[in-house]
């Protein structure tokens, strides 16, 4: 009778980690969370994280990974940064059904949560200046709301798919293997779990470690 299989990783916290660190490790894929960990000198390490995603040579994955790298960038300084370094071609690969998703989403989710509470406030106040001044901080509150909501939902996006690019990469998978992978992180909504597993594909061995991984963590989840 096999005993069952256990499994231990290193809690790896991304944000403490120095972007030099991440970018040693020479991987493309793992170039594009670069916004996730701490940016210590961003006028150089940004230019090696683009330098790194620029080394892959199959066009989609390239703005796949690019796409992340700009979804996961902590701050508009930050963005506006990178946009400078970008070349037009690269500039034009960021207008992606998906980007434009993420900014759809949080219009909508901002635009339902101030109605809502901007009509609460009216009524408590009861006065027609109340009630316009309760609609006009309620829109703004559930903007922020719903950006916050689009930046999260991005993390998770960017996350996923730098794991499938890296799994695509080191183990060049069946088609069924990877749709099966793919369902799994799907389920999977926390980006500190999600961080975890595409540090764990630096040591997988082969790809039914991935699948296992994903498949337990997906349960627990």
């Amino acid at each position: 009778m096999k005993s069952a299989c256990t499994w231990q990783y290193q809690v790896i916290r991304l944000w403490e980690i120095s972007a030099d660190s991440l970018l040693q490790l020479e991987q493309p894929a793992l170039a594009a969370l670069v916004g996730l960990t701490r940016l210590q000198q961003p006028q150089e390490e940004l230019p090696r994280a683009l330098r790194a995603i620029r080394s892959v040579p199959d066009a989609i994955e390239r703005q796949r990974l690019l796409t992340a790298l700009v979804t996961l960038l902590p701050t508009e300084e930050v963005t506006q940064m990178i946009e400078k370094l970008l070349e037009e071609s690269e500039t034009l690969l960021l207008d992606t059904p998906y980007l434009r998703r993420i900014r759809e989403l949080g219009r909508e989710e901002g635009l339902q949560t101030g109605v809502q509470i901007g009509r609460e406030e009216g009524v408590q106040i009861g006065r027609e200046e109340g009630v316009q001044i309760g609609r006009e901080e309620g829109v703004q509150i559930g903007r922020e709301e719903g950006v916050q909501t689009g930046v999260q939902i991005g993390r998770e996006e960017g996350l996923r798919q730098a794991i499938l690019e890296g799994v695509v990469r080191k183990f060049d998978p069946p088609t069924t293997d990877y749709r099966q992978l793919m369902q799994h992180l799907e389920q999977i909504h926390q980006p500190d779990v999600l961080q975890q597993i595409l540090l764990a594909l630096l040591d997988a061995p082969e790809m039914a470690t991935m699948l296992r991984l994903a498949e337990e963590t997906a349960v627990n989840a």
